[in-house]
């Protein structure tokens, strides 16, 4: 297998385990039950490194690539979109292999506490690498974006808001901050 593909298949591996990861955090998990994730289809191409027309000739290699980590997975195309569902075995394999990582589970734990703050937040961030960036932006949706530079710790944009209804956060990939976020915001850097 080419480097190329490789390092598209290791990403979109990454990101299969991180989203179910995150779930896990949030909502737990069902026992037995297997675990779906939909990707449009320019957000699975930039993952697989490669272009939307390339991603149907990619899926049975990267089904047999993910097998010994993740069990049989399933990948279904959609008009607009691809489902991809993880078996209970691999869903377990995904809370066993992340159950050090100790970052989003602070964070997510962090905003639930009734009178959390931004430096509530910005202190996760600094307990896991003091390498992070803090931005305070002007957007509809959200006031900050926290991320690390050394994006092998977390490669997601944490974009937080605080209004009435209450904290929140979104957590957006490069591919997906860059074509909807940026182009609507003023970014105000804090080094």
């Amino acid at each position: 297998m080419n480097d190329n593909k490789l390092k598209g298949f290791e990403h979109l591996k990454k990101n299969i385990y991180d989203y179910i990861y995150e779930g896990m955090v949030k909502l737990g998990y069902d026992k037995g039950k297997s675990v779906s994730i939909f990707y449009q289809k320019g957000l699975l191409a930039w993952l697989l490194n490669t272009d939307e027309n390339s991603i149907d000739s990619l899926i049975p290699d990267f089904k047999d690539y993910v097998k010994k980590y993740l069990g049989d997975v399933k990948i279904e195309k959609g008009s607009e979109r691809y489902k991809v569902t993880v078996p209970y075995e691999g869903v377990l394999e995904i809370a066993e292999s992340y159950k050090d990582h100790t970052f989003l589970k602070k964070l997510v734990d962090t905003l639930g506490k009734k009178d959390c703050t931004i430096n509530d937040i910005e202190n996760v961030f600094k307990c896991i690498s003091p390498d992070y960036v803090k931005e305070e932006v002007d957007n509809s949706e959200f006031q900050y974006v926290f991320y690390f530079k050394d994006k092998s710790i977390d490669e997601f944009r944490y974009c937080f808001s605080f209004d009435m209804l209450g904290k929140y956060y979104h957590r957006l990939l490069d591919y997906d901050y860059e074509s909807v976020v940026h182009d609507t915001c003023i970014l105000h850097n804090h080094h």
